[in-house]
Formats: C-alpha cells, sequence, structure tokens
C-alpha cells in the first residue's frame, strides 16, 4: 500500500506563519550563524590577522574584539553583510532562505515585521549571494 503525501506550497501566507525569529536568537543560533558570515576561524575586518582561540570565542558569541595585531576593535557583524544592521540574527536567516525561495518581499516584510523598502533593500544587498 503506497501512501499520498500532499505537499502546500511553500509560498502561501499559512505556511510562512511557521517561520517566527524569536527561536533562532538564542546564543547557538547567533554562533551558528556567525560562523556562516565569519567562518569558522574569523579574521581581523582591518588588517586581516586570523583571531586566536580568546578573540575567536569572543567573536563566536557576539562580543567586541581587539586585534592583538593592529589594534583596531570591531563587533562580530563587522566585514559582514549585517555590518550597520538592527536585524536579529533569526530574522536575517529567514528573510535570506525565504528571499532565496522567491517568496515576495511584501510577505516577508509582514512575516517579519520589517518594513516592506527594507525588505526590498536586503534583496538588492543580497542579489549575488543567494542560493
Amino acid at each position: 500500500m503506497s501512501e499520498s503525501v500532499t505537499r502546500t506550497d511553500p509560498r502561501s501566507t499559512a505556511d510562512l506563519a511557521e517561520f517566527v525569529p524569536a527561536p533562532l536568537d538564542g546564543p547557538g543560533f547567533r554562533h551558528r550563524v556567525l560562523i556562516v558570515l565569519r567562518g569558522e576561524w574569523p579574521e581581523c575586518p582591518s588588517c586581516g590577522v586570523t583571531f586566536d582561540d580568546v578573540q575567536r570565542l569572543r567573536v563566536l558569541n557576539d562580543r567586541p574584539v581587539v586585534c592583538t595585531t593592529c589594534g583596531i576593535s570591531s563587533r562580530p557583524r563587522a566585514g559582514t553583510v549585517l555590518e550597520g544592521s538592527t536585524l536579529t540574527y533569526g530574522q536575517f536567516w529567514i528573510m535570506y532562505h525565504l528571499l532565496a525561495m522567491g517568496i515576495q518581499p511584501e510577505k516577508i516584510a509582514t512575516l517579519l515585521s520589517l518594513s516592506r523598502g527594507g525588505v526590498y533593500e536586503w534583496r538588492k544587498r543580497l542579489q549575488g549571494v543567494l542560493i
């Protein structure tokens, strides 16, 4: 006997309601997003030197770090697509994947409580990076 599998269109608004950013803003999730954005061994955005173990942990725990080589202080988002952004890591992650799926910016803006103009700007910013 075979069972039929019913798949819903992931682009419907009802299905999108399952994507909520709040659970995605915990420390473990931020750590994973920062590894994706900065790499397993982050580098100083100013001089390019690979951070040591202590500096690496500060970056991956979303704490500012001072480069021991050039002395420049930087935030973990520095040198990434999130630099200067006020988006949470959860909002960014969900928006990135929904844009990659072709979901309309208006739906994403409603879902994540963002401005439509902001989502359109992010779509432009991520144009060459989307999956």
